[in-house]
């Protein structure tokens, strides 16, 4: 087969594959691929009427040509034109004999039922694993909800109990054992929330690998499908060539039909695209994006814990996305051998936010960091509030110690993959950004190149699920590692130590310092001997969906020995980190990832290419 075939070939199927995209496009492939089927089916009945019709002569012949006539107009392409072919020529075979109506029965209609009912079996195997692929995806949206639900309860319940310490101490005479029985409650509650916002993170997450698991179950399914769809419509032309061939010896009277019938040509690569277009669905992605309880203003929170809570927010995503822009790099690694706080210093934006969880309401600050003068102070304005806010805070920053060292950040190695991730927690991040430069009355951050694609829909809770669709990118050829069922995993150490984040809270301490006797908690002042940063400076700085990406650490790439590879296809480069290949091409092979893609030098220029794409020479 010459390379002209091939690269037709290849773009049969990009053009058959980009037409049914998500669950929208399940569908329609199944009612594509369901309907071709039923067609198969619906002409081997009519070649059987035919069969009978030529028994029956004339009167049958021409119910069998309505018939046929019907049927060209559920079909498309080569197949439908020779459907027409066949309804006009039926009214001129009203003197063919039984050798006719026996090659129609034999040699047509029972073995397109036969191949119809074959494929039928294959068809409903791949529609099972497609069907359990979107069952675990839909499992996946019922549980985020679930956590979802709950973390805005928990929220809800804690903003009450704070309320309730609060109006206990503006009171003239209060019972140590009421204060000590709420703040049990308070910090039980918030740990709950912890936990729950863990659990949230992660599933909202899942959602989307879910989702990409579906998309490249689809992928393999698509192939599939369109292989049964060539096979059928080039089956169709087999039996009409047996059908030409013998109409032959019917005589001078059937002469003229049995040209007619060899005029006809099957196109399958044709057939197939035409059909697929019949699906007028715009293709796009949707990705499950990440409410917070306190993005919405209408929501019952006080003003410093909804700074907290947006912060903690914004500190999670920076960070998954620090994690994933990582990736973009040709390495796989692990920060759960780093220590914690050396992954924070790599990140600079990360270092003017504090953290913490909805409801984790007071500084986890250290005793000896305070100043004596700072303790007095905080100690003078309520010597309660100051003691369980400071056994509090040390209570919270062991935990939050200890559930850093059970989560590890395990990155994707596929370049698409990381991509829709960072579309998710970019989008998130930017929502969030936005309502607390609001809060604050900052500048609003640089516009997100997708704003205008994010949806917000409400359930009967009040519990807000926010979606962000965006176009779907067409493939130009066979992914290099072809998907596989495996799961891809992204953790980004959801929950991080409040201890490793605190000179972040120094600007919102001395906000919030002269309302603490107010709201029942106080956070104490920072260290003299650091220099305050102004609240102004908080989110000044360039957004992280729209920094370039550089590796924090020294890369370790495989290297290989120099090895030259010859290119096998032309390749255009989508990317700016890849190159453009014509066939023939010798490219000085420098490394290969494992995500299958090379990287090369070509012309003194050094890029990306796709592995399958060349063959090595040396």
């Amino acid at each position: 087969m010459n390379n002209d075939v091939i690269e037709a070939k290849y773009s049969m199927s990009d053009k058959f594959r980009d037409n049914f995209v998500g669950e929208k496009g399940y569908e329609a492939l199944k009612t594509l691929t369901r309907g071709g089927n039923e067609l198969s089916k619906d002409i081997a009945k009519c070649l059987q009427e035919r069969n009978e019709a030529e028994i029956a002569y004339v009167r049958a012949l021409r119910k069998n040509s309505d018939s046929l006539q019907k049927l060209a107009g559920r079909a498309k392409g080569s197949i439908s034109l020779t459907l027409r072919t066949l309804s006009s020529q039926t009214s001129k075979q009203s003197d063919a004999h039984s050798m006719i109506a026996d090659v129609l029965l034999q040699d047509m209609s029972m073995p397109i039922r036969n191949f119809a009912e074959a494929q039928l079996k294959e068809i409903k195997s791949i529609e099972e694993t497609l069907n359990s692929k979107f069952k675990e995806w839909n499992a996946q949206k019922d549980n985020d909800n679930k956590y979802r639900s709950r973390q805005f309860d928990k929220s809800k319940e804690i903003e009450a109990l704070n309320n309730k310490i609060s109006e206990i101490s503006k009171q003239g005479r209060v019972s140590s054992k009421d204060t000590s029985k709420l703040d049990t409650s308070v910090r039980k509650a918030e740990e709950d929330l912890k936990s729950i916002e863990h659990k949230y993170h992660i599933s909202t997450r899942d959602v989307e690998i879910a989702r990409q698991a579906c998309d490249a179950e689809m992928c393999r399914s698509c192939d599939q499908f369109e292989k049964i769809e060539l096979n059928r419509i080039g089956e169709m032309g087999n039996f009409i060539g047996k059908f030409a061939d013998t109409m032959k010896v019917v005589g001078e009277t059937m002469q003229q039909v049995s040209e007619d019938l060899h005029a006809i040509r099957i196109e399958p690569e044709n057939d197939i695209v035409t059909e697929a277009r019949a699906n007028n669905q715009q293709p796009e992605t949707e990705i499950l994006l990440y409410d917070v309880y306190a993005e919405n203003m209408d929501n019952t929170m006080s003003e410093q814990r909804r700074k907290l809570s947006l912060l903690n927010w914004i500190e999670i995503l920076r960070h998954d996305i620090e994690i994933q822009k990582q990736t973009s790099a040709p390495r796989l690694s692990s920060l759960a051998s780093a220590p914690a706080s050396r992954a924070l210093k790599d990140e600079s934006l990360d270092d003017d936010l504090g953290m913490a969880g909805d409801g984790a309401m007071c500084s986890m600050r250290s005793k000896k960091s305070v100043p004596e003068d700072a303790k007095d102070d905080s100690s003078s304005s309520n010597d309660d509030d100051g003691g369980m806010s400071h056994r509090k805070c040390k209570k919270q920053e062991k935990n939050g110690t200890e559930v850093t060292q059970k989560f590890s950040s395990e990155k994707f190695i596929d370049r698409r993959s990381v991509e829709l991730l960072l579309c998710l927690y970019e989008a998130s991040l930017y929502k969030i950004e936005c309502v607390y430069n609001r809060l604050m009355k900052l500048a609003q951050p640089q516009q997100y190149e997708y704003t205008s694609r994010i949806t917000r829909t409400f359930n009967e809770k009040g519990t807000p699920t926010t979606l962000i669709r965006i176009p779907f990118q067409p493939t130009t050829h066979t992914p290099p590692s072809a998907p596989t069922a495996m799961l891809y995993f992204a953790r980004a150490m959801p929950m991080q130590p409040e201890s490793m984040v605190q000179s972040a809270l120094h600007p919102m301490a001395r906000s919030v310092q002269g309302q603490s006797s107010n709201s029942g908690w106080g956070l104490p002042s920072p260290p003299q001997v650091e220099q305050a940063v102004p609240d102004t400076q908080l989110l000044t700085s360039q957004p992280p969906y729209s920094v370039s990406t550089a590796p924090t650490a020294p890369e370790m790439p495989r290297s290989n020995p120099v090895a030259h590879v010859r290119a096998l296809h032309p390749y255009k480069a989508r990317r700016r980190d890849e190159l453009d290949l014509e066939k023939g091409d010798v490219i000085l092979l420098l490394e290969t990832r494992n995500d299958g893609w090379f990287k090369g030098n070509l012309h003194n220029a050094v890029g990306l290419f796709p592995g399958n794409y060349v063959e090595r020479i040396s």
